[in-house]
């Protein structure tokens, strides 16, 4: 076979012969996604007619080291692509000339490999749809490519948008902005403003790309290779940085006493009277009150405000959850101001997951921002967009009822104004029924020139005349 360009898959099952085009599908076999499949069948011809100029059966342990690189971290996903395709000529067999192969890998465990991506698909889960949070199986499959040490520049660029995105929250189009030149003192200062602590082991990889003589030393392609990631961990869905963040959303606690961020791994939290904290706090707590480490678990110590412990159920659950564990509490009226607070956060993640719905599909959908009302100074509660990229500053309103009232704030309502004479858009949402089956919610645009609403003033500031 003569060396060709890469050519469509449909031309190149021609230019093969039979044996090549029946090892490649059945390689293929083994991948459930038709994105894996589409990528690997691309990788395959690009290696086999413009790398190699040979059939797949001819490929011999010299092609393998010329074509895949024997540090591990220092593959790019092209090589990833290759080197799964040989690894499983080799092990089943299909190779003329097996010479060499044996000093690199062993054929059972390339059998049992490619056992477990095929029994994986027949394994009945419940199906994801493509926007969901990472199952942890697939989670566990991309921790398992990022816990190596890599060395290849694009496989270090992955594992960056990966860090950022996923452990430190940073925004995809905060990510796509960051360039080398942005790397000082170990911190990278975004165009939005947010500091970020850069892991040493990065520090290396900025380095490399402030001194290649190009325009392009940044993230810009985050997207893109977002998708790599998903696709060398073997995943059956696109992988996007809106999943990456949903999953956050998931996994990543804030301690309700200090307000700082950790995983939900077990390492990092302990319980302090059946409420979990984090766990300098639970050993800051137990210093402070002479605790021994077995009575934090049953200590009666009250370390969370119920402001905290709202904030923390808002954090945890879906508006589903929420709901269906606020109606079966037992009503205690001295802690009605507490449900109150439960009721608005409920509102709050009811509007939140709407509004994510109504943005599907666009680069929105992974913007919208409802850590807004951890803020009071803030005046609303979540930032989201029109389907057009219009910025909607939303204000939420929640009642268990469906009456036509709610309370309105000096300072929510000046915020209103605010925004009205900055020409820039603000929307009450009045969430009705919240406890109920189908809550209803009504836009109120323009709230503070509405006439359709009445304005009574409830509260008043009292100082003791001296």
């Amino acid at each position: 076979m003569s060396k060709k360009e890469v050519v469509p898959t449909a031309e190149a099952i021609g230019i093969f012969n039979d044996y090549t085009n029946r090892v490649i599908e059945e390689f293929l076999s083994y991948y459930s996604s038709k994105a894996s499949k589409k990528t690997y069948r691309s990788a395959i011809n690009i290696m086999l007619l413009d790398i190699l100029a040979k059939e797949a059966a001819d490929i011999t342990f010299s092609d393998y080291n010329n074509v895949v690189s024997k540090d591990e971290g220092d593959r790019n996903t092209q090589s990833t692509y290759r080197e799964s395709f040989i690894k499983f000529l080799y092990g089943f067999g299909l190779l003329k000339n097996e010479e060499g192969f044996s000093s690199r890998m062993l054929k059972d465990d390339i059998v049992a490999e490619f056992n477990r991506l095929k029994n994986r698909g027949k394994v009945k889960v419940k199906r994801i749809s493509p926007n969901e949070p990472l199952t942890l199986p697939e989670f566990m499959a991309i921790e398992e490519v990022l816990n190596k040490d890599f060395t290849k520049l694009e496989m270090q660029k992955i594992e960056f948008c990966w860090h950022m995105l996923y452990q430190e929250g940073c925004s995809v189009e905060e990510l796509k902005e960051i360039k080398s030149i942005h790397l000082q003192d170990g911190k990278v200062i975004t165009d939005a403003g947010n500091t970020f602590e850069v892991p040493s082991k990065f520090h290396p990889m900025f380095e490399d790309l402030n001194s290649r003589e190009t325009r392009y030393n940044g993230f810009f392609t985050a997207n893109k290779l977002i998708k790599d990631l998903g696709e060398i961990a073997n995943l059956d869905r696109k992988l996007t940085p809106f999943i990456i963040k949903k999953t956050r959303n998931e996994n990543i606690l804030k301690c309700s006493n200090c307000s700082e961020s950790y995983e939900n791994k077990t390492q990092n939290w302990a319980s302090v009277n059946g409420r979990i904290v984090c766990f300098e706090c639970a050993d800051d707590i137990k210093k402070k009150l002479n605790l021994a480490d077995e009575d934090i678990p049953t200590t009666s110590v009250k370390v969370m405000s119920s402001e905290q412990e709202a904030k923390v159920e808002a954090s945890v659950y879906t508006f589903g959850e929420l709901a269906r564990n606020f109606k079966n509490k037992p009503i205690n009226y001295l802690e009605l101001h507490e449900r109150l607070m439960e009721i608005g956060l409920m509102g709050e993640i009811f509007v939140y997951e709407s509004e994510c719905k109504k943005l599907s599909g666009t680069k929105y959908e992974e913007m919208v921002n409802r850590e807004i009302a951890e803020d009071p100074t803030n005046g609303y509660d979540i930032l989201s967009y029109e389907r057009d990229g219009t910025p909607l500053h939303i204000e939420v309103k929640t009642t268990t009822s469906n009456k036509d009232q709610f309370f309105l704030s000096k300072h929510e309502l000046d915020t209103a104004k605010k925004f009205k004479e900055q020409d820039k858009k603000h929307v009450v949402y009045f969430v009705k029924n919240i406890l109920s089956n189908e809550p209803t919610v009504e836009r109120i645009k323009d709230i503070a020139e509405n006439t359709n609403f009445i304005f009574e003033e409830t509260n008043y500031k009292v100082t003791k005349n001296q």
